[in-house]
């Protein structure tokens, strides 16, 4: 995933609109990546 498309999945998660897929990818990604 790339940090840009955190961005869109973050603001998403805020009014819990991810499914579960997107947010353990959204974790995966902010674990991973010293940027986010």
């Amino acid at each position: 995933m790339k940090c840009k498309k955190v961005e869109r999945f973050l603001l998403r998660s805020f009014d819990d609109l991810l499914k579960k897929e997107e947010k353990n990818e959204l974790k995966k990604h902010l674990e991973s990546c010293a940027l986010c």
